[in-house]
């Protein structure tokens, strides 16, 4: 839902191009720093065979950065400051990628239709990558939901 929701924004308001980023504040700061974190921590637990641990933090992630859309709030940013507004987009791109990596080992199907919208190479998408930047103002393709809804009849 977040890389939806980050992606389609983009496409919408970016000309459907990776967004570049100005600078930094400690905002961004902390969650780039937290990504970098947990994939330490989920190595560790992988390791271990620790699996429900290292899926709990790539949940608290993805919760951190569906509080910092919020607080952002790139739609406002639109109308008073574009430079922002990328940053946050490139901020939020950049952490959906790294968890899109480190989901592979979980869902491999959804994690690669998600690095797919996000213009990853094939040859991109392992382990040894996942500190390289993206690539800002690559053209990106139209956003699909990577995992459809389920729509059940009632009664069954």
């Amino acid at each position: 839902n977040l890389a939806q929701r980050v992606l389609s924004f983009i496409h919408k308001n970016n000309n459907a191009l990776t967004p570049a980023y100005t600078s930094f504040n400690k905002d961004d700061e902390i969650i780039l720093n937290e990504i970098n974190s947990i994939n330490s921590n989920i190595k560790e637990y992988m390791i271990n065979y620790q699996v429900t641990n290292a899926l709990e933090e790539l949940w608290i992630i993805i919760r951190k950065c569906n509080t910092y859309i919020d607080d952002q709030a790139p739609w406002s940013l639109k109308k008073i400051d574009l430079d922002r507004m990328n940053t946050v987009l490139y901020v939020l791109c950049t952490v959906i990628r790294k968890v899109s990596l480190i989901a592979q080992n979980f869902v491999p199907i959804g994690a690669n239709k998600i690095l797919d919208q996000l213009s990853i190479p094939e040859n991109k998408r392992q382990y040894e990558h996942f500190y390289e930047e993206l690539c800002p103002d690559t053209p990106l393709p139209k956003p699909e939901g990577v995992f459809p809804r389920l729509e059940t009849k009632k009664g069954e």
